[in-house]
Parts: structure tokens; C-alpha cells; sequence
């Protein structure tokens, strides 16, 4: 979920608004959620923000930063990362929690120019490794050394999103109608998803099961945009 002020919950039935009279503290652009269960719920987005949800409660989580937070991943209820990147200076963090607190692993202002990266996007199926992609070129990060590595994927476009269902199994989606697969030994690009809209879609997200793969994004025209979703079967 992402792209609004407040949380909206959907229990099959019916439309629920968490805004400021259910005790959410708003005031920001929502960009991403993650959670590893309806009690346990993890919401981010522009200005440093992180809000989470126990199930019954909402809490304003400190994340020492204003950096507007893009994506928040995890494994877990004890392993989780979040990124983002300021539009105005470029200024990108990567942030880890525990569960309880958060802390920042990168901070692009600390970082040598050759080292200064920008992220929009990331994930995981380990708890040493994130991949991470936006503004700069897709990266794995090892974490108990800090060290990162570029992946070249054969895109040549900004990335919006990556997820993965294992390490050999991972796509990336971005500008351009961009989407690239990896199979554990090399990328494939998806020509096809470009020859259908010319082009001129954004991919936001792309989510893979074991059977079939769901892309959404805008789809641009010379006056305004409309929202496209895609599958594909595996």
C-alpha cells in the first residue's frame, strides 16, 4: 500500500479509513507498508516518518531522519530495513530495526562522492544481504562488512521496486516499462512489457509468487497518466 496521507484497510466487506479520529498519527505521505501479520504493522513515508501498528494502536516510531523513507522490507518481526531518497538534495539512508527502535546502517552525507548513493527501493531473504536500487544503479549490501557491489542488470532506466522469492529468483521494475528477472546467474530483460506500452509506463511495483508475477505503475500521456497492473503467468 502507499501513495496517501492514511492508512485504508480492506477486511473483505467493507472499507476501513484509519485517520486522526482512530488514533493514526498523520500528517505525511504514506509510501510503503510492511507487516508480518495484521498486529504487526509497519508504515513509512515522506519526512522520516515510520508509524506502527499493534492491531489495536497506532505509534510515531523515531527514526533520526527527515530523509523521505520510499520502501521498508523484512524477514521478520525483529529484522527489518527501510530506504528512501530526497528528491531536493539526494540525501539517502538505509535504516535497520529490530522491532522496537530503528538505526541508520548508510547515510549518503557521511559517505566519500564515490560512495554517495541514492535508493528508492530494497530486499531481502537474508539477514546479511539487502538489494537495494533507485536513482543509482542496483547494489547488493553484505551487512556484517558494509560493503557494497553493483548488479548489472541491463536496465538503463531508474528503478522503483525489487522483490524476490529467493536469491535466484528476483525482479526489478522501474522507468521506461522496465523489468528485469534474475534466475541466480544472469538478467533477463523483459522486452515485451516496453513493445506493449511503448515505453511510456512507470513500474512502481512488481510482487512474485511461485506462479505468476503482478507489476503496477502509470501508464504516462501527454496530459496525465492512468493506473496500469500487469500479470504475468509462471
Amino acid at each position: 500500500m502507499g501513495g496517501g496521507t492514511i492508512p485504508v484497510h480492506w477486511d473483505g466487506v467493507k472499507w476501513t479509513f484509519y485517520g486522526s479520529t482512530r488514533g493514526y498519527p498523520g500528517g505525511f505521505y504514506i509510501n510503503r507498508i510492511f507487516g508480518t501479520s495484521s498486529s504487526n504493522l509497519f508504515i513509512v513515508g515522506t519526512g522520516g516518518n515510520i508509524v506502527y501498528f499493534n492491531g489495536s494502536s497506532w505509534t510515531k516510531m523515531t527514526s533520526n531522519t527527515t530523509v523521505d523513507l520510499q520502501d521498508i522490507w523484512g524477514l521478520d518481526a525483529t529484522h527489518i530495513w527501510a530506504t528512501g531518497t530526497n528528491v531536493s538534495d539526494g540525501h539517502c539512508v538505509v535504516l535497520q530495526s529490530n522491532g522496537t527502535g530503528w538505526s541508520t546502517i548508510y547515510d549518503s552525507n557521511t559517505q566519500a562522492p564515490q560512495s554517495q548513493y541514492g535508493f528508492s527501493c530494497l530486499w531481502t531473504d537474508s539477514q546479511n544481504q539487502l538489494w537495494l536500487a533507485g536513482g543509482s544503479p542496483l547494489r547488493k549490501l553484505i551487512l556484517s562488512t558494509m560493503t557494497f557491489t553493483e548488479i548489472i542488470t541491463g536496465q538503463g532506466y531508474v528503478s522503483y521496486s525489487v522483490r524476490g522469492i529467493l536469491q535466484n529468483d528476483i525482479f526489478i521494475s522501474g522507468q521506461a516499462s522496465e523489468c528485469a528477472h534474475y534466475n541466480g546467474s544472469s538478467w533477463d530483460l523483459y522486452p515485451e512489457l516496453q513493445n506493449l506500452n511503448g515505453r511510456y509506463a512507470w513500474f512502481y511495483s512488481v510482487h512474485p509468487t511461485k506462479d505468476f508475477v503482478v507489476i503496477g505503475g502509470i501508464y504516462l500521456t501527454a496530459l496525465n497518466g492512468f493506473p496500469v497492473v500487469i500479470r504475468g503467468y509462471r
